[in-house]
């Protein structure tokens, strides 16, 4: 190998470190304790709900919150959003260890993203958003719609049940190995996401930008040939492999957002 070729590694390699480094102190550069919120729900005949993230999202003329219905028990009980305005009380999204930094929820935000009629039945997409009152305490987020190749890296974040805050490397994993991800986002992560805070936080890309809402996380066991088996079945050499599921925010707020 001779000398040219040795200077021509040695810069690619120096440039990815430092692109690395620099897609690192982004997402590190974030005041996360003021972007993720809690949520502090009352809805008509059903507990109140003290649990779950949402955060905001800063559009072209308005910021807006977004959060995941996983949480609120709304969505597998198809609660439609005609019901669910009627039915709602109070909504307030939160800091955590502040001084009662908050917003409250005012009104539907792009309904027709969030539920369809089609014939007979109604199709419930498992996200919300609304419109919100002015907090500028409040960080909010700012979107990238932009499709998302299979494999990429992005983080989670958000707080776990002991409200320890948390940003959690992942990789994208496509149906059928596809090239792009479609309106749901499926995640492998190193570890269980499975604490109900993590519900609602964002998925966001290298440069901190909001690409997704958590929705729910899932483990699948597997046997030493890759076999997804049953949880109580003994497998020697078995192993278990964790995800999340998100929708991506070009489907919360469209592809054609910003053109």
């Amino acid at each position: 190998m001779n000398l040219k070729t040795l200077i021509v590694l040695f810069l690619l390699a120096n440039c990815a470190i430092h692109a690395k480094k620099k897609n690192v102190t982004e997402i590190d550069s974030i005041k996360w304790k003021k972007v993720i919120l809690r949520n502090s729900i009352e809805i008509k005949n059903r507990e109140d709900i003290n649990h779950g993230s949402s955060f905001l999202v800063k559009l072209d003329t308005i910021t807006i919150a977004c959060t995941s219905r996983y949480f609120t028990g709304t969505y597998n009980n198809f609660l439609t959003l005609k019901d669910f305005q009627s039915q709602l009380i109070s909504w307030k999204m939160f800091q955590l260890n502040s001084d009662g930094n908050h917003v409250i929820v005012k009104s539907i935000y792009n309904e027709k993203r969030i539920e369809k009629n089609l014939s007979i039945i109604s199709r419930i997409n498992p996200f919300l958003t609304f419109t919100v009152n002015d907090n500028q305490l409040i960080e909010s987020l700012e979107p990238d719609i932009s499709k998302i190749k299979n494999k990429s890296t992005v983080y989670i974040v958000g707080y776990d049940n002991e409200n320890n805050m948390k940003v959690i490397e992942g990789v994208v994993e496509t149906a059928l190995n596809s090239k792009y991800v479609t309106s749901e986002i499926r995640i492998r992560t190193k570890e269980y996401l499975k604490d109900l805070n993590f519900v609602g936080s964002p998925i966001v890309n290298t440069k901190g930008k909001v690409i997704g809402v958590f929705n729910r996380a899932y483990a699948l066991k597997k046997n030493k040939k890759g076999k997804i088996i049953s949880f109580d079945k003994a497998s020697p050499d078995s192993y278990y492999e964790y995800f999340v599921n998100g929708t991506i925010m070009r489907q919360i707020l469209g592809k054609k957002y910003g053109k």
